[in-house]
């Protein structure tokens, strides 16, 4: 009887232990896993703005270039201004980072980039936009660098998978913000005239002089029929969409000011409780780096250097030259091109987020091959959709573009330290240069060729570029396999 009673209390005691063990998975393990996740979470916050605010340049592209007066080479240089400013403020931020209390710097910096988001609009001046623009840029810049170290600062050994959910979370911006965006853009009205001659693209420089609510621009679009379409834009709106993005930011800058002055930047960093004190034997395989001489590794910084900054700016013009794309060569409304552009961040993030899965159980030099032939192949069944104008062609193959381009610049950093160079804070930084640099080398030239050429250099330069990157990473990826080939016999002859 006693037994049975005995057996009965154990079986209700393990229920309970399976119960608690089920809670304690949704549950914190202590007060500073907790407020660390409250950090964590503003961090996310902001980092959505960020990808909010990267997507809506691309989605109110046409109705800044109509607030200027400026034509398309013109108004693609905020995407040059804006790297260089994003280049400064990674490298100015990252450096005080460390030197100040994180969380109010990081509420400043973001209460002060509000303010240059919601300005944008307003500053009809083509060089004042500019420096305002770049500015934004260093903020933004600063957002970013900071917003990792603090993602690291919270969890040390454990970030891993709060990094990866923070990159995810950037996307999450990107697809939400054309979709609000594009209620602010000036409608389109198109009639038609008819002509004999074949006319160029040209966009009116408006006076200074005339008020927003009368600010109409009239551009002729190049055709080869006898039949002319006069595009009239009516009101832009677009300020209202600034705005709302300023209020956000703002609202993320408040979170941080409060969180420090509650005392959560005394919060220590998260170490995860052993329940059973146990050595951690390194079960998974050791990272086998190759060894190169100092002449070796600087041949192999200047290839992965190549690849990387061709590979940042097939993404950068990916995501940010889709609109004028749609609207010169295919044109498009701008309704339609917002909407194109949100389901590229969509998938975008799709691909991301399938990244951190498939990264698993796919070596990173596969992932690099197969996602370039991605590009390449949806790029060229895009040209054909462009050229002769099939909408679902069009409508497909973006977003497939979306999915390659999304996993290509973390994955040459996993390549890189998995086989030659450990990621320090030095190296981590010259892949943010060079990623930046890619962004910042494409709007030199890619929208005057748009513009007065053919939209469909936005095509020839994503695949010119994507198979430059392709060739140059398999050439350092053979290169790196034989020298691994070449240590390793070295090393057994030693044996």
């Amino acid at each position: 009887m006693e037994t049975e009673i005995t057996g009965q209390l154990q079986q209700m005691n393990s229920h309970q232990g399976t119960g608690s063990k089920f809670r304690s998975n949704f549950s914190f393990k202590n007060e500073c896993q907790k407020k660390n996740f409250i950090q964590t979470c503003c961090v996310y916050f902001n980092f959505i703005l960020l990808g909010w605010t990267y997507g809506q340049l691309g989605t109110a592209f046409q109705d800044l270039q109509l607030i200027l007066g400026t034509n398309v080479e013109q108004t693609s240089l905020l995407f040059t201004v804006n790297s260089v400013g994003y280049m400064a403020g990674s490298l100015t931020i990252g450096f005080i980072y460390d030197k100040v209390e994180h969380l109010k710097l990081l509420g400043a910096v973001s209460l002060i980039n509000a303010v240059t988001s919601t300005l944008s609009p307003w500053c009809t001046k083509y060089g004042l936009f500019l420096f305002v623009r770049l500015l934004d840029g260093f903020l933004a810049g600063g957002r970013d660098s900071g917003g990792n170290a603090k993602i690291m600062s919270c969890w040390g050994k454990e970030g891993g998978p709060f990094m990866l959910a923070l990159h995810f979370t950037y996307s999450i911006g990107g697809i939400i913000s054309p979709l609000v965006t594009r209620f602010f853009l000036a409608p389109k009205l198109t009639n038609h005239e008819n002509s004999n001659n074949t006319s160029e693209m040209q966009i009116l420089n408006v006076s200074s002089n005339y008020s927003i609510s009368d600010l109409y621009h009239n551009i002729s679009l190049k055709t080869n029929q006898e039949v002319k379409e006069i595009a009239t834009y009516g009101e832009t709106k677009i300020h209202w969409a600034f705005l709302i993005t300023g209020l956000l930011t703002a609202l993320s800058g408040f979170i941080y000011i409060t969180l420090f002055c509650k005392g959560f930047e005394r919060v220590p960093t998260y170490v995860k409780p052993t329940e059973k004190k146990i050595e951690a034997q390194t079960s998974s395989k050791d990272i086998e780096r190759v060894r190169l001489s100092k002449n070796q590794t600087v041949l192999f910084v200047i290839l992965i250097a190549l690849s990387v900054t061709s590979s940042t700016a097939v993404e950068c013009k990916g995501l940010s030259f889709i609109m004028p794309f749609v609207l010169l060569q295919l044109n498009w409304s701008k309704s339609n091109g917002a909407f194109l552009i949100s389901l590229l961040w969509t998938f975008y993030s799709i691909g991301r987020f399938s990244g951190i899965i498939v990264s698993r159980f796919v070596r990173p030099h596969k992932i690099i091959i197969a996602n370039s032939f991605v590009i390449i192949i949806s790029c060229g069944v895009l040209y054909f959709g462009a050229v002769y104008n099939i909408a679902g062609i069009v409508w497909t193959m973006v977003p497939l573009m979306g999915v390659g381009i999304s996993c290509m610049f973390p994955t040459f950093i996993v390549w890189t330290h998995e086989n030659v160079l450990k990621i320090s804070g030095k190296v981590g930084g010259f892949f943010q240069f060079c990623g930046s640099l890619g962004c910042f080398i494409d709007p030199l030239y890619i929208g005057a060729l748009m513009e007065n050429v053919s939209p469909l250099y936005f095509v020839y330069f994503q695949i010119i570029q994507c198979t430059f990157t392709l060739v140059v990473f398999v050439i350092n990826m053979i290169w790196v396999a034989k020298m691994r080939r070449i240590c390793r016999t070295h090393r057994q002859q030693k044996d």
